[in-house]
């Protein structure tokens, strides 16, 4: 399990490689890869910037995309399945299983999100980390 997902799923009991690669978080406005199909890129759009926000970084790329094909893979298998194909519903049931593992590795099922304990926000001028009770005075004053 990455450093990263340990730190933010508060485990500060287990080991931590401390010369774990450290990447960039995924651009809030990374395109959708053209080898996607349109029910997968709409996925990917819906989710990029979400993810954006540190947990998932540019080399998880190959993870969002498998998601995204399970997700579209996932929705045309029950379209099919709800006409009474029953070999379809054993393969929805399949591709919703690999669509949920990729899910959790990537932090978006509520299980997963449970676990992950957000950043704090950064101070816009100087890129320090700032605490809640900080953000929150700030904000008061502000209002």
């Amino acid at each position: 399990m990455p450093t990263a997902v340990k730190l933010l799923r508060g485990s500060h009991k287990r080991y931590h490689n401390p010369r774990e690669p450290q990447h960039d978080p995924i651009p809030a406005d990374t395109p959708p890869p053209k080898e996607l199909n349109d029910a997968a890129r709409a996925e990917w759009t819906r989710l990029v910037g979400t993810l954006s926000r540190g947990h998932c970084t540019t080399v998880d790329r190959a993870a969002l995309m498998g998601y995204c094909v399970q997700f579209a893979r996932w929705q045309r298998l029950e379209t099919v399945a709800e006409k009474g194909d029953a070999a379809a519903v054993v393969l929805a049931q399949k591709a919703l299983t690999l669509m949920l593992r990729c899910a959790a590795e990537l932090g978006i099922t509520p299980t997963a999100r449970a676990r992950i304990i957000a950043v704090a926000p950064l101070e816009p001028s100087t890129g320090v980390k700032v605490d809640e009770f900080t953000a929150f005075q700030r904000q008061r004053r502000n209002a």
